[in-house]
């Protein structure tokens, strides 16, 4: 699958809206139920996804940069990176992709 978008993301933020854009309902909507703890299972998968489509260990040096702003931490490689990246996928999927009753 190829997350559709105009060049490399620069930022968390494009990455999380390309991500959710492009990715099945489905998918979202179980991610969003996961819990944080249950998130580390995706680093194999979907984070290897992630690495390899936005150029992580490629030289995606703006992306990094943003992850490393944004977490606070000064090394950060691109399996930390990914990591990151899916935690901010799912707090933004918990606002807005998780099945609520409607009375």
């Amino acid at each position: 699958m190829a997350i559709r978008g105009i060049g490399m993301p620069k930022t968390v933020d494009e990455v999380v809206k390309r991500l959710i854009a492009n990715m099945p309902l489905k998918f979202n909507v179980d991610l969003s139920k996961m819990d944080e703890g249950e998130l580390i299972n995706l680093h194999f998968t979907f984070g290897a996804f992630i690495r390899n489509q936005f150029g992580l260990w490629s030289g995606n040096e703006n992306l990094l940069n943003d992850c490393r702003q944004l977490s606070g931490i000064t090394f950060m490689n691109p399996d930390d990176a990914a990591a990151f990246i899916i935690g901010e996928l799912w707090k933004r999927l918990m606002k807005t992709h998780q099945l609520r009753v409607v009375k």
